[in-house]
């Protein structure tokens, strides 16, 4: 009964709060406040994030420093990226920062293909940290500046072979030779057959001997290979050359 008790007593604390904040903000959007930053000074207080954000765009004053410094407070990796967004005085590096503290890959990732101002190395630090092959991928496809060797090495470090086989297909730069063997050692034989579609390189003989070695999980991509144009006249080549030799 006390834990519940308590966690009313939260659920209801907090209800007044954002119900305070609620009606904070919009004397702002009215312009009714006496005293603008006193009352910005007290929406941070009252630490609701969406009415600090929504405060941080709409109201004709905030404190748009003070503001920042609770979003990173509370966490919300999401309304720092809105913040970055929307109001008109935004410290980015102090954005960036935050958004790297709260350890949220897709915000990061997001903040770099949207904002005005952007620190890409910052960003692409916290992203190999955050050891993410997906947003490392579309870092990699559409950031504005992206060191690809840096981001290359940290992609074949998560073993993961959906994006390193998108990054092979999208990247301007890319080691197909180092990429391949990432690829094969997964023995996933979904990227193996796609990336022999869509790479610049790639070795289709060793490609086929795997989904020929994985029996059952290869079956339906052996298929997809013998009607794929591609596969289909490398591996009429591959058999050209066996029977050469016979």
């Amino acid at each position: 009964m006390d834990n519940k008790r308590k966690a009313d007593d939260k659920k209801e604390e907090f209800i007044n709060r954002e119900d305070e904040a609620a009606d904070l903000w919009k004397e702002g959007i009215e312009r009714e406040l006496d005293d603008p930053v006193t009352a910005s000074r007290e929406l941070c207080r009252l630490g609701i994030d969406s009415y600090i954000l929504y405060a941080g765009r709409d109201w004709e004053w905030f404190d748009h420093e003070a503001g920042l410094e609770e979003l990173v407070k509370q966490g919300d990796a999401e309304s720092i990226y809105d913040a970055g967004m929307s109001w008109p005085e935004f410290d980015y590096d102090k954005g960036l920062k935050g958004l790297v503290q709260c350890g949220n890959a897709e915000f990061i990732f997001r903040a770099g293909r949207y904002w005005k101002i952007y620190n890409y190395q910052m960003g692409l630090d916290a992203l190999v940290m955050l050891k993410s092959p997906k947003y490392l991928f579309l870092a990699g496809q559409e950031w504005r500046w992206f060191d690809f060797s840096k981001g290359f090495s940290a992609l074949m470090s998560t073993g993961s072979p959906e994006f390193i086989f998108y990054a092979g297909a999208h990247w301007r730069e890319f080691d197909y030779q180092a990429a391949m063997k990432v690829l094969f050692k997964s023995e996933e034989p979904e990227y193996i057959f796609k990336a022999g579609t869509l790479w610049k390189e790639f070795d289709f003989q060793e490609g086929w001997k795997i989904l020929e070695k994985r029996v059952v999980q290869g079956a339906y991509w052996r298929g997809r290979a013998m009607e794929d144009d591609t596969w289909k006249e490398k591996l009429r080549q591959m058999w050209i050359n066996m029977t050469s030799t016979l």
